[in-house]
C-alpha cells in the first residue's frame, strides 16, 4: 500500500457509508430524512475525534486487492481551522500509516521504520483542501439515497436516532444499504453500519463488503498522533 491508496478522513468516511473502504468518494442525493452528510461534514469541521472501521470483504478477488480484512484508526485533531491527522490501516500484508501535519504528509509502509516525508504537493492538498464532504464526494457520482428512520436505541452508551439508507455509485457499480446511528444529544456520529456489493471490470463474482464505523472520543484532549521528521 503506498500513499495514493489513502485519502482524506471524510473520504474514508464516505467510502464506509457505501461500505467500500479505501475505493472511492460519494456525493448526497436529494432525498427525504435527515442531511446526513451534513452532519458528518458539520462534525469533522468543529471538533477533534477517532474513528475506527473495520471491514471485510469477499469475491471478486478481495485477497488479491488487500482487501479481505481491514481494520483502520483515524485520528484528527483540530486547533480552529487547522487540523493534523493520522490514519493507520492494517491488512494481512501489515500496517501502513500516513500522517498529515497541516502542512506535510508523512506516510510508513509495512515493515518500515523510517518515515517517507517526500510526498507529491498534490496528495498532500488532498488533505488541506478536502474536508468538505459534499464537495469532496461529488464528482465520483455516488449517492445516499432512502433515508428512513431506524428508530432509537443505546449504541455504545449513547441514546441513539438511527437512520436506514441505501446507496450507489454509478462509476464503481456500487449498490448498498446500511444504518447511521446519531447521539440524540450531542448529534454527532456514533456508529455507521453498512454492507455493499460491487461488481468489479471483468469480474463476475461481486466484491461484497460489510463495514462497522465507530466514532469517539469527541474533543479528547489526550489524543496524540506519532511524531513524524517534519512535525
Amino acid at each position: 500500500m503506498n500513499h495514493t491508496t489513502f485519502r482524506p478522513l471524510v473520504l474514508t468516511v464516505a467510502l464506509t457509508l457505501l461500505g467500500g473502504a479505501a475505493l472511492a468518494p460519494m456525493a448526497l442525493a436529494h432525498a427525504a430524512g435527515p442531511d446526513v452528510l451534513r452532519q458528518l461534514s458539520q462534525a469533522i469541521a468543529t471538533h477533534s475525534f477517532k474513528v475506527i472501521i473495520d471491514s471485510h470483504s469477499t469475491g471478486a478477488n478481495a485477497a488479491q486487492a488487500d482487501l479481505g480484512h481491514m481494520h483502520m484508526e483515524e485520528t484528527l485533531l483540530r486547533h480552529g481551522a487547522t487540523f493534523r491527522l493520522y490514519i493507520s490501516s492494517r491488512t494481512a500484508r501489515g500496517m501502513a500509516e500516513i500522517v498529515y501535519t497541516g502542512t506535510h504528509a508523512c506516510e510508513r509502509q509495512p515493515g518500515q521504520r523510517a518515515w517517507n516525508c517526500a510526498i507529491p504537493a498534490e496528495y498532500v492538498a488532498m488533505y488541506r483542501d478536502g474536508m468538505d464532504p459534499a464537495k469532496a464526494m461529488k464528482a465520483a457520482g455516488a449517492y445516499i439515497q432512502n433515508v428512513g428512520s431506524a428508530g432509537t436505541k443505546m449504541v455504545r452508551g449513547h441514546l441513539s436516532e438511527g437512520y436506514r439508507f441505501t446507496t450507489t455509485m454509478t462509476t464503481l457499480h456500487t449498490t448498498g444499504h446500511g444504518t447511521v446511528w446519531i447521539d440524540r444529544v450531542t448529534t454527532l456520529p456514533v456508529e455507521v453500519d453498512t454492507t455493499s456489493s460491487s461488481t468489479m471490470t471483468g469480474e463476475r463474482t461481486p466484491l461484497v463488503t460489510t463495514s462497522t464505523e465507530v466514532w469517539s472520543r469527541w474533543d479528547d484532549s489526550t489524543l496524540t498522533i506519532p511524531a513524524v521528521p517534519v512535525s
